[in-house]
């Protein structure tokens, strides 16, 4: 078949099909950029109702007990010195949930989301997720 373009009424079809298929080709990029996004992992802040806060991948949030991955805890390391009579500021450090615990725990985690005050996304530069990445090198 030969497209002809004797008249300027192809011509226009031909330029709207070009178009068309660009546009069609560039909303494909599009999507499967925020597929991509979507799948990788997403850490968070998870703040409980009793104080503890808690970071990591949360997996699935519509459930009764919201699913933590990769879960870690800030802990007091100046409490392991207490009765030293040293007054400084607290020094906190990032603990993986499961490498301290006497009880070996896994390292995921069910919250009851009645217990859940705030599940907040962290930014790429925060020093938390920073320590976090610098820990999981090999």
């Amino acid at each position: 078949m030969r497209l002809s373009f004797s008249n300027n009424a192809g011509r226009v079809i031909f330029v709207l099909i070009v178009i068309l298929a660009g546009y069609a080709g560039s909303q494909a990029n599009a999507i499967r950029q925020l597929v991509a996004r979507q799948r990788a992992p997403t850490w968070s802040v998870i703040t409980l109702d009793n104080g503890l806060i808690y970071y990591g991948q949360v997996k699935d949030k519509t459930a009764q007990f919201v699913i933590i991955t990769e879960a870690y805890y800030t802990q007091d390391s100046s409490k392991a010195q207490a009765g030293s009579g040293d007054t400084t500021k607290p020094t906190y450090v990032l603990a993986k949930v499961g490498q301290n615990e006497i009880y070996g725990p896994e390292n995921t985690m069910q919250l009851n989301r009645d217990h859940i005050v705030l599940i907040q996304k962290l930014k790429d530069d925060s020093p938390v997720l920073k320590t976090i990445r610098e820990g999981q090198k090999p």
